[in-house]
């Protein structure tokens, strides 16, 4: 260090090291001033770079005191800086200062110097001085060009707004952020800078439309500036805007509230099509009365076209009909800024002649100088056509209330009569007088005054709609009327009526004849009610007339298994040595139990004869070669039984083709086919055969049902259809082939009856055919195994009981019985049971009632009735309250243990 300073003072170069060397060398050709000044402040050392900053030459600054070339406001701060850092280690900032140029101006500088304590040859400081003079103004420039443009930020009235784009990952503008926005942008957009700056749009506006976001995010990406105007739909305004890049990836966005504007604009392009529009003439002429505008009716008005009248006198329009006093008049009024409204007599451009009704209106400046006047011109003749159509309609008004049926009324707002026509006053029995002041309400029947008059108050205080009420109205001799009142605003349009106009009817014989029809309709119900249960009666007759031919028919085949089962019975009763013979003895027993079940087949051909039919049934896929079968089983009574009991022989023979199933109701159509049988067998009286066939044509299914009997005559066949007609006598309703054709009918199905008579009668039945669906799964060759449970058995036949117990014993069950209600009421509380068979016909308390009490104490129970009706009840839907299942008797092993596992859970 001391070797650096000492090599400063000298300027010769002998004997100096290179590092020496080249040090001199940097601080020589430094820009910067380099000083040494001792502890007084005598300038010991300047460097080369003076002559060049400050204009001095070295030596003339060597051995000069330093502040005198320091400014006087300036020369009291740096005198303390530089005493302070003589006893200081470290660097000392002087800050900014101005120091005297040679030419006399001054130059600001910025120093830093270091102690020389370490060096024992001077006291003293080393300073590094740099001239910021032209920084310093730039500085100052650049503040005075930013205060100017804030002023100018602030200040303007349209809105600015700096923002940057931001990206998605594909480099999509999907967003921007505000960096920065003026005063007026808070005043257009009403939201505050602070509420705006840093945030996104998205999050400022969270509805903004993606046009904003796409040509903000073009400017910033492509830098190429725009000019648009658009209309911000959250805010109702409409905007114009200058946006440019500052830099990339920014836009400034100057934007100018033109709502006002455009309404104007709007309003002054509604004002145009207006009078455009408008019905009347419109003339705007000079304050010379030089033509400078006219619309289209104008033009309709006068003949004369815009291009014609443009630059003209309205003078053109005259027709000399006016003498000239009646012009100076106009003008003269016009001239002194009033208003001029009269009717004149015009020349249209054909030179015909017309009657205007014409006004004419100043139009003044700022200044309140009139420039232009508006004349409006209407056709005079259709005025007086007008009023000359409304003298008419005032005629005619008058003639038809004069002549009407109706009373005609008018009232104020108050709901006072103004008005009543002939026929008003002839239903009310008053005068238009003594109508008034609420007189007319002393005509109507005393109990309904008070309620009519609120009525029609409330009405007339709230004046919308139409009114509509009935009144009784009390004659003179005490007798009564009735008459309908019908009211409504003399004009809809006006928001608060000024009146009200209506009608009064007489009604009395509208009601009179109301009320007697009202009767008439009770009466026919009445007759119609009992002609539908005379119609169920007689049908139920049919039914129970069939029933009772199957009974005989029933009755001997179930004879006929009782005898098998007796016989057989009979010979093991009496002949006991036969129980050795186990061979033989089941082979009995096989054929009791087959006969047994023949009887059981007989008695469920009464199911579907008692099987209730209901309107609701929903239809299904019917086999109708099923349905034959069915009911050929079921007639046979009819056609077999009792006629080989007469000694006839009647033979019926199928020819059932492939068919589709028809969709339909299989009891009723089980009934018709039933029916055509019997009708068959009746017109066979010396027996004969019947035949019954399907075949499938087309979309539908044919049915035919064929007998050899006495045929019918044409009268007859056209007849046989209808209900109530026979052919039988008192052996026949009359019903049986209308309940056919009525059935078939139900079925979108057509009746075709083919006859001859002496030689047999076909009866040919269509239905449509269902459509194809595949067969459900119905293997119930497997039974559900139950596992053992403890069974309460109620029945008042012991041997019922008896043939039970072993069936369910022998099933690995726990069996209880119970001879009757009471007893089985008695054990349920007392026993856990897992079930309950009980049967519906018993002694003092009958199977429905037993199952309402076990319910009561235990719900949840299975109860199963075991009855000889269960065919019945199962056909009719019949499931008494406490029952969950229903079995028929007799009841066989399989039977009993599909049903304990239908009720009981595994």
């Amino acid at each position: 260090m001391n070797k650096a300073r000492a090599s400063l003072l000298p300027t010769a170069t002998e004997g100096v090291c290179p590092d020496e060397q080249y040090l001199r060398s940097k601080i020589e050709n430094a820009s910067d001033i380099l000083s040494i000044l001792e502890s007084n402040g005598l300038i010991r050392y300047e460097s080369p770079a003076v002559e060049h900053v400050l204009g001095y030459k070295p030596e003339e600054l060597i051995g000069r005191n330093a502040f005198e070339l320091v400014h006087p406001d300036d020369l009291a701060r740096i005198q303390i800086i530089f005493h302070e850092g003589l006893n200081q280690s470290g660097a000392i900032r002087c800050g900014e200062f101005r120091y005297r140029h040679k030419d006399g101006s001054w130059r600001v500088f910025e120093a830093i110097g270091r102690n020389l304590m370490d060096d024992p040859a001077i006291r003293g400081v080393i300073v590094s001085s740099r001239d910021i003079t032209e920084r310093k103004r730039m500085d100052d420039a650049l503040r005075t060009s930013e205060e100017r443009y804030r002023n100018l930020f602030g200040t303007m009235q349209d809105g600015f707004a700096l923002c940057e784009i931001i990206c998605d990952a594909d480099g999509k503008p999907c967003d921007f952020r505000y960096l920065e926005a003026n005063s007026a942008f808070e005043v257009n957009l009403g939201i505050g800078t602070d509420q705006v700056l840093g945030k996104t749009a998205r999050e400022v506006f969270p509805n903004i439309e993606e046009y904003w976001i796409t040509t903000y995010g073009e400017v910033a990406l492509t830098g190429k500036p725009v000019r648009f105007e658009n209309y911000l739909r959250a805010m109702d305004k409409h905007f114009r805007v200058t946006a440019y890049c500052p830099k990339p990836g920014q836009f400034a966005a100057i934007f100018r509230d033109v709502t006002q504007q455009r309404q104007t604009e709007e309003r002054l392009r509604l004002q145009g099509a207006a009078l455009e529009a408008a019905a009347n003439g419109v003339v705007i002429t000079d304050r010379k009365g030089t033509i400078v505008w006219t619309n289209p009716a104008f033009s309709q008005l006068t003949g004369y076209t815009g291009d014609e009248a443009l630059g003209r006198n309205p003078k053109i329009l005259r027709s000399g009909a006016h003498g000239e006093e009646f012009y100076v008049d106009l003008w003269k009024t016009i001239s002194e800024g009033r208003v001029w409204r009269g009717d004149l007599v015009n020349r249209r451009k054909d030179g015909s002649l017309y009657n205007e009704e014409m006004t004419i209106t100043p139009v003044r400046n700022e200044h309140g100088e009139i420039t232009h006047f508006v004349a409006i011109k209407q056709d005079a003749s259709m005025r007086q056509q007008t009023e000359q159509a409304l003298r008419e309609s005032e005629e005619l008004f008058r003639s038809l209330s004069a002549s009407s049926p109706l009373g005609i009324f008018l009232t104020d707002t108050r709901g006072q009569f103004t008005y009543i026509n002939p026929r008003c006053r002839q239903i009310l029995g008053c005068s238009l007088i003594e109508s008034q002041n609420n007189g007319w309400i002393k005509c109507l029947h005393p109990d309904d005054r008070d309620a009519a008059w609120q009525h029609w108050l409330d009405y007339v205080q709230s004046g919308k709609g139409e009114y509509s009420y009935e009144y009784r109205i009390q004659n003179p001799d005490g007798t009564t009327r009735f008459a309908h009142m019908r009211a409504a605003p003399l004009r809809s349009d006006e928001p608060v009526p000024t009146g009200f106009v209506g009608s009064l009817e007489d009604i009395t014989h509208h009601r009179r004849a109301e009320d007697e029809l009202r009767e008439s309709k009770q009466n026919l119900e009445h007759a119609m009610q009992e002609l539908k249960a005379a119609h169920n009666q007689v049908v139920q007759q049919e039914r129970l007339r069939a029933l009772g031919t199957m009974a005989s028919g029933i009755a001997h085949d179930f004879n006929n298994a009782l005898a098998a089962i007796l016989g057989f019975t009979e010979l093991l009763c009496h002949r006991p040595e036969n129980l050795s013979d186990t061979k033989k003895t089941l082979r009995y027993l096989q054929m009791m139990n087959t006969a047994a079940q023949d009887a059981g087949i007989v008695v469920n051909r009464l199911r579907e004869f008692y099987r209730q039919r209901e309107e609701g049934d929903v239809f299904t896929p019917v086999d109708l070669n099923k349905l034959i079968e069915q009911s050929i089983s079921l007639t046979q009574p009819k056609w077999k039984n009792q006629a080989e009991a007469k000694g006839v022989t009647i033979q019926i023979a199928t020819k059932q083709g492939e068919v589709p199933r028809v969709i339909g109701s299989e009891p009723d159509l089980r009934e018709a086919l039933t029916n055509l049988i019997f009708n068959a067998v009746d017109a066979m009286p010396n027996g004969g055969s019947i035949t019954v066939r399907t075949r499938a044509q087309a979309s539908r299914v044919e049915l035919e049902v064929t007998d050899t009997g006495t045929g019918m005559t044409e009268d007859v066949r056209q007849r046989c259809l209808e209900p109530f007609f026979t052919t039988k006598g008192d052996r026949g309703t009359g019903l049986g082939l209308s309940m056919v054709y009525g059935i078939v009918q139900r079925h979108q199905g057509t009746v075709e009856i083919d006859t001859t008579l002496g030689k047999g009668t076909t009866f040919r039945l269509s239905l449509p055919a269902a459509q194809q669906t595949k067969a459900a799964n119905t293997d119930e060759s497997t039974t559900a195994k139950v596992r053992p449970l403890s069974i309460l058995l109620v029945d008042d036949e012991e041997i019922v009981r008896q043939i039970l117990r072993e069936y369910l014993v022998g099933d690995g069950h726990t069996v209880d019985s119970a001879s009757n209600g009471p007893e089985a009421l008695d054990k349920v509380p007392k026993t856990p049971f897992d079930l309950v068979i009980l049967d519906r016909a018993m002694p003092g308390m009958s199977g429905d009632q037993v199952a309402l009490g076990i319910k009561a104490v235990r719900p949840d129970l299975p109860v199963i009735l075991l009855t000889g009706f269960g065919n019945m009840m199962q056909a009719a839907g019949e499931t008494p309250p406490g029952i969950d299942l229903i079995l028929s008797k007799p009841v066989t092993i399989a039977g009993l243990r599909s049903g304990l596992a239908q009720v009981v859970k595994p």
